[in-house]
């Protein structure tokens, strides 16, 4: 149930936003929440999505092609990814 329901989440974000300029509002503790889940380091995350350090400092947001790219790396949908706080496990 809570899986379909971030599958609608994720085809509604795509479909009312841009998917190379729009940004999101984003909470950096959802974005920290998503790389420990999925077993990586911030150096690892860093690395390979270079600005998201300043979307974890809180500077910049992310656009949605950006954040679809993190989510691949972490294995997490976007419906997961825009949420106001981290999920508890």
């Amino acid at each position: 149930m809570i899986a379909s329901f971030f599958g609608i989440m994720e085809l509604w974000i795509e479909s009312h936003l841009s998917l190379t300029m729009s940004e999101l509002q984003i909470n950096p503790e959802v974005l920290r929440w998503a790389w420990k889940r999925a077993g990586l380091t911030q150096k690892q995350i860093f690395d390979k999505h270079p600005r998201a350090k300043h979307w974890v400092q809180g500077g910049v947001q992310p656009t949605v092609a950006e954040l679809k790219a993190f989510g691949r790396t972490v294995r997490a949908g976007l419906g997961y990814l825009v949420l106001p706080a981290p999920p508890e496990d």
